[in-house]
C-alpha cells in the first residue's frame, strides 16, 4: 500500500484536519471510545494480549475507531478519511510505518460502516476478525 504521507506536509494536515467537524460532544464521545472498545474486546477475547504497535488488539482498536467516527460523526466518508489521515499524521514523525498502517486500519473501519451502526459487542467481533486476518497476512 502506498504511503499516504508521501509529499504530505503541514498544509495538507490543516486541510485534512477539519478540526471543528462533529461538534464537541461527538468528539468527546469518540475520544473515550478506544478505551470502551478495548474493554469490550478484552472481555470477549481474554487471550488477545496487550495493546502493542502492530499487534492484533491495536489493529482492532484502530479499525473500530474508524468505524466509530464514521458512524458517530455523520460526515461524508471522504472527509472522515481525511480526518483519519490528519490524526495519524501526528505520530508519523516518530513512528512512520505504524502511522501508515493505523491510517489504513482506520480507513477499513470507515469503509465497513454501512449507515447502520452495529452494537459495540458486534463491532468488537468484526474488528478482531479484521485484525487477525491482517496480522496473519504479515
Amino acid at each position: 500500500m502506498p504511503d499516504p504521507y508521501e509529499d504530505y506536509g503541514l498544509l495538507d494536515f490543516f486541510k485534512d484536519a477539519h478540526i471543528l467537524s462533529g461538534g464537541p460532544m461527538t468528539r468527546l464521545q469518540h475520544g473515550a471510545f478506544p478505551d470502551i472498545i478495548k474493554g469490550e474486546i478484552e472481555r470477549q477475547y481474554p487471550d488477545i494480549g496487550p495493546r502493542t504497535d502492530r499487534g492484533v488488539l491495536d489493529m482492532a482498536i484502530n479499525y473500530a475507531g474508524g468505524y466509530d467516527w464514521a458512524a458517530r460523526s455523520g460526515l461524508d466518508p471522504q472527509i472522515t478519511k481525511e480526518q483519519a489521515r490528519a490524526y495519524q499524521y501526528m505520530d508519523y514523525g516518530d513512528r512512520p510505518e505504524d502511522s501508515v498502517q493505523d491510517y489504513y486500519e482506520n480507513v477499513a473501519g470507515i469503509d465497513a460502516f454501512t449507515g447502520r451502526r452495529v452494537t459495540d459487542d458486534e463491532l468488537a467481533r468484526i474488528a478482531v476478525e479484521y485484525a487477525r486476518q491482517k496480522y496473519n497476512k504479515r
